[in-house]
């Protein structure tokens, strides 16, 4: 094919290379052309070789082996300061702040231990400063708790004390009033009729002394004792109160009805009649109605005053309301029936007397739950028929 040829024999480790040599010539008629065989023996080359690839993949080995041994000593020179920072911080942060992060080498290791010990160190100042403040608001707790319990027994003390001083007051004031009363009284029957208007006027002002007296007395009751319902004579109620009023006209229809309340029951009356009676003046009169509403009765007592302005209404009935209508007092006779009247389980309103026309009279109404209408067998019905 006059191309040149190579021939290995890996088993005599030779390689015979056959080159052909054109020396043909078209003037000569011979062809002197040649064919030359080179035979070359490879096995030294070839020891040689793997001589030299056995060598560089041992100077390689070695050199993966230092550079692991460097790597890693470098690595464990390098992590050692900072498993020792990581085993010192968690200490500290498990709460041993005494124990401080133990300085390593590197500049910039010994920086970073500095600050975090300056940290532990401000930390251990906040604590202490803390503990500090702790120990004197337990103190002032404590002296605090001392003197709240001695105020406390003092002022338990001193509202025995008031409240002996408000008995004996309202015993002695009392029994002056019934006396007053009975001479008052005493002297109406017998005076000249003429004078009897004056001595009906005195009767009631005594009254409304008396009525100054149970509105104390009513309000230490509402602070100091649960409420406990019981049937009470309505009717008697009422007739018993107007009496106490005898220089008003009131009119009141009667009627037999048994509700659940108990002996404050009169202090509510006598505050609404009293309250009628000062808004309807010398010539006014009060008159009071009862109505059946089912399971509850509807109590009115209304005057022919000058009646209550609509935006003043829902104000009346709260404590020391007062100055805002002519002849108030200084508020509690309505927030004291108001308070009543709710521990009774009942509703208290104002309304006017004539629906739209306030300047025709006032009306307060309130309801009672009845007590089954009818008198509990062999109790008498308090007050006069």
């Amino acid at each position: 094919d006059r191309k040149n040829v190579e021939i290995s024999d890996p088993v005599n480790g030779t390689r015979t290379k056959y080159i052909f040599v054109d020396l043909s010539d078209p003037g000569f008629p011979s062809n002197p052309s040649l064919i030359v065989e080179l035979v070359y023996d490879t096995r030294s080359i070839d020891n040689t070789i793997a001589s030299l690839f056995s060598t560089h993949v041992a100077i390689a080995a070695i050199a993966c082996v230092l550079c692991l041994i460097l790597a890693g000593t470098g690595t464990l020179w390098i992590t050692h300061p900072i498993r020792k920072i990581a085993e010192d911080t968690d200490r500290v942060a498990h709460g041993d702040l005494d124990h401080g992060v133990r300085v390593t080498g590197g500049r910039e290791f010994v920086q970073l231990e500095t600050s975090i010990n300056a940290m532990i160190a401000t930390l251990q100042e906040m604590i202490r400063k803390l503990r500090q403040s702790e120990d004197r608001i337990k103190r002032y707790s404590e002296a605090l708790e001392e003197l709240v319990a001695q105020r406390t027994s003092e002022l338990h003390e001193a509202n025995a004390e008031a409240n002996l001083f408000l008995d004996i007051m309202a015993h002695d004031i009392n029994n002056a009033h019934t006396a007053s009363l009975g001479y008052t009284e005493m002297l109406r029957d017998l005076a000249d009729p003429s004078l009897r208007d004056i001595a009906n006027k005195a009767v009631t002002s005594i009254h409304h002394g008396i009525n100054i007296i149970d509105n104390v007395s009513a309000m230490r009751s509402l602070e100091e004792r649960e409420t406990v319902l019981k049937p009470v004579d309505l009717d008697a109620v009422i007739r018993r109160e107007i009496e106490s009023f005898p220089d008003t006209a009131i009119s009141y229809g009667g009627g037999v009805h048994w509700v659940l309340a108990d002996e404050l029951l009169p202090v509510v009356v006598s505050n609404l009649i009293d309250n009628g009676r000062k808004f309807s003046g010398s010539r006014g009169s009060v008159h009071i109605t009862v109505e059946d509403a089912g399971d509850e009765v509807l109590v009115s007592v209304e005057d022919t005053g000058h009646g209550i302005a609509d935006s003043l209404k829902p104000e009346i009935f709260h404590r020391f309301v007062h100055g805002k209508l002519a002849g108030s007092g200084k508020g509690l006779g309505l927030y004291i029936a108001r308070t009543l009247v709710e521990r009774y389980g009942g509703t208290i309103r104002a309304e006017d007397r004539v629906p739209g026309r306030q300047d025709a009279g006032a009306a307060i109404r309130f309801t009672l739950k009845k007590a089954g209408g009818t008198a509990p067998p062999g109790r008498e019905r308090a007050g006069p028929e």
